[in-house]
């Protein structure tokens, strides 16, 4: 199995997951908002310091999607994809 296929099968679980926890909540939107928010706004700081320090991490509609539909682990994942290849 490659990477590739690894990390959307992780992502795939992660979103699952986040679903999950958002209907067992008492006010899933605004956790719902709250995690779409913290995703994207993890995914800036995220991109200027991979790219510090000579990563190619791209903020673009991707990453920030990425972001926004599973959170902050979401970018973790992303960040882990672009430090493996």
């Amino acid at each position: 199995m490659s990477l590739t296929v690894l990390m959307y099968l992780i992502g795939a679980f992660l979103l699952i997951l986040n679903v999950m926890y958002l209907k067992s909540c008492k006010n899933p939107v605004l956790k719902g908002i709250y995690g779409v928010l913290s995703g994207v706004v993890a995914a800036i700081p995220t991109g200027f310091v991979l790219s510090a320090l000579g990563y190619a991490y791209t903020i673009n509609y991707l990453t920030l999607a990425i972001g926004a539909l599973l959170g902050i682990p979401g970018v973790i994942l992303s960040a882990v994809y672009v430090l493996c290849f």
